[in-house]
């Protein structure tokens, strides 16, 4: 290492985590959990022994953004120390790459598009015949929510298999041909749970290695809650009822008209349950819609349109587990919810440690988790009981000395929100993150400040205004010239870098705790509660501890940076609570006072 990188300076805690990967290696189905604070270089930890050792790896991350990080920087660097070569794929969930069979009939129909879109569909129709991934990351100018990608994915429940014309150049062909061959796997903890779902219609797709590394390990119990669950989504029936509508010339005479019937009402029938879930008021809306699926199968099956009836039989079968009464005591929650999809039918388990067990944890080769956040008052175990996963922890400290290179500021009786946002942003004149555990909150503190601070000749960013690589990518650009504010919530909290003097201040408008009404949290509260145990300190405030933990570590990257932290809910300082908090954070200069910050502040970073 130290001659392969000019800025190289000796880790102990790196060396530290080097030889606990190293003894899990000698292991057959070792399981270890290591907390290594933020600079401890844990990607090269990990990638250095595990490649010396000539193992085959898969190392899965929480998102394709952190991917990409250790595809295209982390890994050729650990290859580049170590002078070999390696053969490394990386690995997306299917509906991430282009199905080349819908390229074929790509045409968006006007009620999916505006006049906007157009420059955006010419761009994807030059990218379709240049692409050599089908990875729609390649994509930059597509936002991630765009409403006709489905009309190009290759996801499971459009695919032909081996049956479709293009199998063999298909990009998720090639993709898991090139899996098998890999040395270094570089995959996701969705795609890595979905892999392990019983109900895969395509089976495995993740070859076998001697390894895992589970980076970024503190999502894995959301993920797992997630991809272990079911959903039907508005978006999913409204295609599901246009596929329908298309395929009804096919349909034998004597039954069209009853089969049209049936394709008009499941939208706007399952939209009513979806709406009605919370009252409970849709007995009426199942007993007309079950049977009419029912039926429009018998149609599919007949007319040998096998694709389409598997796609209806499986929300069939998803509907019919939601709707029992026995899944409520399988435990699963059952709720609707309105995102960009529209009206979405969730099933989740309440707690996926069982799952995990039965799945991840059954796996007969080493695993290794690692993160900077897993650990609260120096005790994995919380965390380790939530996952189903009792094994071996080590614990590694960050290499800074946060307490004079950083400052809390903790104002126990703040001015008003954006009063005292915009007194932190003139302190610092730029370089500064405001994290918001709410929409709601960023957007209306956002347009409350964005003139003024445009005015002082700052540039002002918004989560959702552009894709969140973009929006680094710009705020480190400005901030070199004119300083820059980014106005983020939750996908900011973690998994971004930036080192230097251009992050120098981060501000959190309040303490990171769930939402009581959400609906999982919800019901593993009430849970705990059922077996008599406290789950505000047994699940809400070490949630929101770790949350907050993850929040604060945006600021320090380097052992050069400094810089402070402000946290604006006096909760921290006025409620009992709070000292569980501050004991879960690195040790900084704690200031209560506006003046004494600026003193702390001085000409350092002005």
């Amino acid at each position: 290492m130290a001659k392969a990188l000019s800025n190289y300076k000796p880790r102990p805690a790196q060396l530290a985590m080097a030889h606990a990967i190293q003894r899990l290696l000698n292991t057959s189905r070792g399981r270890l959990m290591i907390e290594a604070g933020t600079g401890t270089g844990k990607s090269l930890a990990y990638l250095l022994t595990t490649l010396n050792a000539n193992q085959k790896i898969l190392v899965s991350t929480a998102t394709k953004t952190l991917q990409d990080q250790l595809f295209q920087k982390d890994i050729p660097l650990a290859l580049k120390i170590l002078g070999v070569q390696k053969n490394v794929v990386l690995m997306k969930g299917r509906a991430n790459y282009l199905c080349l069979l819908k390229a074929e009939q790509f045409n968006p129909t006007a009620e999916l598009i505006d006049g906007q879109e157009n420059k955006r569909i010419d761009a994807v129709r030059s990218w379709i015949k240049k692409t050599e991934t089908g990875d729609r990351a390649e994509l930059t100018v597509l936002p991630e929510d765009s409403p006709w990608w489905n009309d190009l994915n290759a996801s499971a429940d459009t695919c032909l298999g081996s049956s479709c014309p293009l199998y063999a150049d298909c990009f998720v062909t090639r993709l898991r041909k090139s899996a098998q061959g890999a040395e270094v796997l570089v995959v996701n903890h969705s795609l890595l749970c979905a892999d392990h779902r019983s109900d895969e219609p395509f089976g495995r797709i993740l070859p076998k290695v001697d390894v895992w590394i589970l980076d970024e390990a503190h999502t894995l119990e959301d993920v797992a809650t997630k991809a272990f669950g079911m959903e039907i989504t508005g978006r999913q029936m409204r295609y599901l009822a246009r596929d329908l509508r298309q395929i009804s010339p096919l349909i034998a005479q004597t039954s069209q008209t009853q089969f049209l019937e049936a394709c008009e009402a499941i939208l706007p029938l399952f939209t009513s349950i979806a709406d009605h879930w919370e009252k409970q008021e849709i007995a009426g809306f199942v007993q007309e819609l079950q049977p009419k699926l029912a039926f429009l199968e018998i149609c599919l099956t007949s007319a040998k349109q096998e694709l389409l009836s598997r796609r209806l039989h499986k929300i069939s079968t998803e509907l019919n587990f939601m709707l029992s009464p026995k899944t409520e005591h399988s435990g699963f929650v059952i709720f609707s919810e309105r995102d960009s999809r529209g009206q979405v039918l969730s099933a989740a388990p309440i707690e996926p440690s069982e799952v995990l067990k039965n799945t991840l944890w059954a796996a007969d080769n080493p695993i290794a988790l690692t993160s900077a956040t897993l650990a609260l008052n120096r005790r994995l175990e919380p965390i380790q009981s939530r996952m189903g996963l009792s094994c071996e922890g080590l614990i590694l400290e960050p290499p800074f000395d946060s307490l004079n290179q950083a400052a809390l500021y903790t104002p126990a009786n703040p001015m008003d929100l954006e009063s005292e946002i915009k007194r932190l942003i003139d302190l610092s004149q730029g370089g500064t993150f405001v994290l918001f555990t709410s929409y709601r909150a960023m957007n209306s503190t956002y347009e409350a400040l964005k003139h003024t601070l445009e005015n002082q000749g700052l540039l002002v960013l918004k989560q959702g205004d552009a894709p969140k690589l973009e929006l680094i990518a710009r705020f480190v650009e400005a901030d070199k010239t004119f300083g820059a504010v980014l106005f983020a919530t939750h996908s900011f909290w973690e998994g971004v870098d930036v080192q230097g003097k251009t992050l120098r201040m981060v501000i959190i408008d309040r303490l990171p705790f769930k939402s009581p009404e959400d609906p999982i949290h919800k019901a593993r509260c009430q849970l705990m509660e059922s077996r008599r145990e406290n789950s505000f300190f047994g699940l809400s405030l070490p949630q929101a501890a770790l949350s907050l933990k993850q929040g604060v570590g945006r600021l320090l990257r380097t052992d050069t940076d400094r810089g402070a932290v402000a946290i604006l809910d006096p909760r921290i300082i006025q409620k009992g609570y709070g000292r569980l908090f501050m004991e879960a954070l690195p040790p900084m200069t704690r200031v209560d006072q506006f003046e004494k910050l600026k003193e702390f502040w001085g000409d350092g970073w002005a």
